[in-house]
């Protein structure tokens, strides 16, 4: 029986070489091809001195872990391979936590881990927006925009209004029964969503999106005159 601990790490070597003929077995969804991929990886990893079962396999994931080397460069790239991943996992689970809590900190170090990473840059503006810290939404949306212009493909655009919408219809239903904390505070959200809409109306072509674009229009420009 192999440990769960184990198995994870050796599925996560699995990324070094799917080039090879593994990658048909790692994508089955029968159980004899994932412990047959299993199996090749034990393998492997037993040939590459990283099996995390034995004490030579955790001494050298240790010392790479540190910046050395376990002398071969198959090995070395599956052991970054893994931290990469980890780490990645490691800071989902902080940003989810910190959506589901409303924990701005939360969201502060996974963004610190991946700060590239503009959804959790987005998420992290709204949630300013929710908190009523404008300059806050300010400049960590700017932040999420910038890498997103970056890019400059379609999919991308869309993918980042359809978030920014998302998040911000649900600060806007709670804040709409809650209340806001000024008309200022009320328009930058009824504004950021008009032009959401736009920006996906102009890549989709979505007649709903046109639609509530020109809805929240009206009320931006209402709040705009009592500011």
């Amino acid at each position: 029986m192999i440990s769960k601990t184990k198995s994870r790490y050796l599925i996560l070597v699995a990324i070094i070489i799917l080039i090879m003929s593994l990658l048909p077995l790692m994508t089955s969804c029968t159980p004899e091809g994932r412990e047959l991929a299993i199996a090749f990886l034990e393998e492997w990893a037993a040939e590459k001195k990283i099996d995390p079962g034995t004490p030579e396999g955790l001494w050298n994931i240790g010392k790479r872990t540190l910046g050395g080397s376990t002398g071969d460069e198959d090995a070395d790239a599956a052991i970054d391979a893994r931290k990469v991943i980890l780490n990645l996992v490691e800071a989902d689970k902080l940003m989810d936590e910190g959506r589901e809590s409303g924990d701005i900190e939360k969201m502060n170090q996974a963004i610190a881990m991946r700060p590239d990473d503009w959804t959790y840059r987005v998420s992290k503006s709204n949630l300013s927006l929710k908190q009523g810290d404008i300059d806050e939404w300010s400049e960590e949306g700017l932040k999420g925009w910038e890498i997103v212009e970056k890019e400059n493909n379609e999919k991308t655009t869309v993918k980042y209004c359809t978030q920014n919408i998302d998040e911000l219809e649900q600060v806007r239903e709670d804040l709409d029964w809650k209340g806001y904390a000024s008309n200022r505070h009320q328009y930058v959200i009824y504004n950021s969503l008009t032009t959401d809409y736009d920006v996906r109306y102009q890549w989709t072509g979505s007649e709903a999106d046109k639609i509530k674009r020109d809805s929240y229009r009206k009320v931006a420009d209402g709040l705009l005159g009592k500011l």
